[in-house]
């Protein structure tokens, strides 16, 4: 049965395993490492890829993903960047402005604004076989809260306690993350 429901997700990876630079793998070696209630090289392997190239479309698309870091309130949260607004006065903490609100420079020329940088943490930097459950947790939250959750699996991730999830809960991660996999720039454009 479980067979079965990992079919698509595999059929998918082993397309793509090229774009996602994975190694030959069985449907039965999947299920297996799915079936394991402890890390597997393999399960690490396809998550981490997947979610690096899932990554790495947001943020060529300019809509970055948040890392784990900064799926918590409060937790590793930076200065806010400033943001120019229409008067081109600036607010937050990071805009350097005079007493009128404008970016000025010492000679009283006006500054271009800087473009905001996504942080470290706003990207697959430090995306591994250790930290990818958290990656997978920020991005089932981000995607709950800007698309609603409908088509996402209700399953929330944690570092270790993925492992512990019953293997169809795992079956249905990977099937969502394959789906996500599929409308990014990368699948598109691969011949």
């Amino acid at each position: 049965l479980l067979a079965g429901a990992a079919a698509g997700p595999y059929a998918t990876l082993r397309t793509l395993s090229r774009t996602l630079k994975l190694s030959p793998f069985s449907l039965d070696a999947l299920v297996a490492a799915l079936l394991r209630p402890a890390p597997s090289a393999l399960v690490d392997g396809v998550h981490v890829a997947v979610l690096a190239a899932l990554y790495s479309d947001e943020v060529e698309g300019n809509t970055i993903l948040p890392g784990p870091a900064s799926s918590a309130p409060g937790v590793g949260a930076a200065a806010a960047p400033s943001v120019v607004l229409s008067g081109g006065g600036t607010t937050g903490t990071g805009g350097a402005g005079n007493a009128n609100g404008n970016a000025s420079g010492l000679d009283g020329e006006r500054q271009r604004p800087e473009e905001p940088q996504p942080e470290a943490r706003d990207t697959a930097q430090y995306l591994d076989t250790v930290t990818w459950p958290d990656y997978l947790a920020a991005l089932l939250a981000r995607t709950r809260a800007t698309r609603g959750g409908r088509h996402v699996p209700r399953v929330s991730p944690r570092c270790c306690e993925y492992y512990a999830l019953p293997p169809a809960d795992k079956v249905a991660l990977l099937t969502y993350l394959c789906d996500e996999l599929l409308t990014t720039a990368a699948v598109r454009n691969e011949r």
